[in-house]
């Protein structure tokens, strides 16, 4: 049996796939499980992005607004063929 592939493929290119680390996330154990935050502080390395430090995230950071509907188109793709070859011998038959 050939294997039927989808004609619209979509490629999902991500800007960034790494999560962004919380600051001092590698100097104490517990803040390493919690996610982002911002760092508020006035005197924050981070937050004044001094050369050596975590990248910080910012809007730029962010992936494309449409990504997330193609993602679904793309997992729709895959699962699609099945049904469409189904589909085609049920009308066959």
């Amino acid at each position: 049996m050939t294997k039927v592939t989808p004609i619209n493929s979509v490629k999902i290119v991500k800007k960034r796939t790494k999560k962004f680390v919380r600051h001092f996330a590698n100097r104490f154990m517990r803040l390493e499980k919690s996610g982002w935050r911002k760092p508020r502080g006035i005197d924050s390395s981070m937050r004044r992005r001094f050369k050596g430090h975590l990248p910080f995230a910012g809007v730029s950071s962010s992936s494309p607004v449409g990504l997330a509907h193609a993602e679904q188109l793309l997992i729709r793709a895959c699962a699609l063929p099945f049904f469409k070859c189904a589909y085609t011998a049920y009308v066959l038959t």
